[in-house]
Formats: C-alpha cells, sequence, structure tokens
C-alpha cells in the first residue's frame, strides 16, 4: 500500500451556524485524551476505557470583530472548522485535501491581551466542546457525543457496549 504525505495547511475557515466568522485564523482541533485504568499485571498496567476528558478547541484569531464575538457565547452552539491540507502521492503528484470538524460547543473566556501601536492584537477563543465530528477527505473519522454517549473512531462505536447495558 503506497503511504501519501500530508503537507501544509493552505486554508481555514470557521462558521458558527451557517455565518463565517474568520478565514485563515489558527484553529486547534480537541485533543482526545481516553481516562485509563490501573491493573495489578507484572506490577501496573494501564489501559485507556471508552471515556474521555474534557475536549477544548480553540480559534486564534488577529484583531478583534463582531464576526469572532459569535464565537463567544455561554450556549451550546455549532462551530464548524473548515481547512485544506496539502497531500502529496508517492507518484508526486500534489493534490489538495478538505477536512471539516463540527463541534458543539461553549466559549469558555473572552480574549484579553496587549494593545500596542504598530503590532496586531492576538487573542485565544477557548472552547469546552460537548460534540465533536472530524471527516477527512468525506470520511468521518472521529464522532465523540458526550451529552449523548457515542465514541466513534473509524466507523467503530466504542461506547455501544455500554450503552447496550445501561
Amino acid at each position: 500500500m503506497a503511504i501519501n504525505f500530508n503537507g501544509p495547511v493552505l486554508a481555514t475557515k470557521v462558521l458558527v451556524g451557517t455565518d463565517e466568522v474568520a478565514r485563515n485564523v489558527t484553529i486547534s482541533l480537541p485533543e482526545v485524551n481516553f481516562q485509563t485504568v490501573a491493573f495489578k499485571a507484572m506490577g501496573t498496567l494501564e489501559l485507556p476505557v471508552a471515556l474521555t476528558d474534557n475536549l477544548e478547541a480553540t480559534i486564534t484569531s488577529i484583531g478583534i470583530d463582531k464576526g469572532i464575538f459569535k464565537a463567544m457565547q455561554l450556549a451550546n452552539q455549532t462551530v464548524e472548522f473548515r481547512f485544506v491540507q496539502n497531500e502529496t502521492q508517492n507518484t508526486g503528484t500534489t493534490t489538495a485535501k478538505g477536512c471539516k470538524a463540527f463541534l458543539n460547543a461553549v466559549a469558555k473566556n473572552i480574549p484579553g491581551g496587549n494593545l500596542e501601536v504598530g503590532s496586531n492584537f492576538e487573542g485565544a477563543i477557548n472552547l469546552t466542546v460537548t460534540r465533536y465530528q472530524l471527516y477527512v477527505d468525506g470520511k468521518e473519522v472521529v464522532l465523540i457525543d458526550k451529552l449523548k454517549n457515542i465514541l466513534k473512531i473509524n466507523g467503530t462505536d466504542y461506547a455501544s457496549s455500554i450503552n447496550n447495558l445501561i
């Protein structure tokens, strides 16, 4: 099987609801950390379980405008991250690959910071994520819904066995 090489991110876009609020900003997708359980096996063995720590995402924007403030709500809202990355096949052919992340999220802050004449203001909006769905090149690779007890990775729902027993 040939391995393709993922290159740089070429563009980003942030939508809140159906409104585009930012373009070509830095976005941080949620890092999924599984909780672990310790077992006694030749000492200690820690294995992950189908529970995750808090999910967080970030939008880092240059400047302050009304659009980005739509992401700063103390209510669960739909946020969509779109990004394009370069992909090079082992033949040398380069193509653009689209990715989308759909989040249900609540803003945790309103960014502050220093305002200096002649310098850009850069502010980061931190989001607590209740639902995270990631598509890479049109294929769903992650779906985590903390409120509905869903934990799908590459099509396998690791929480389904828990849900079937409760």
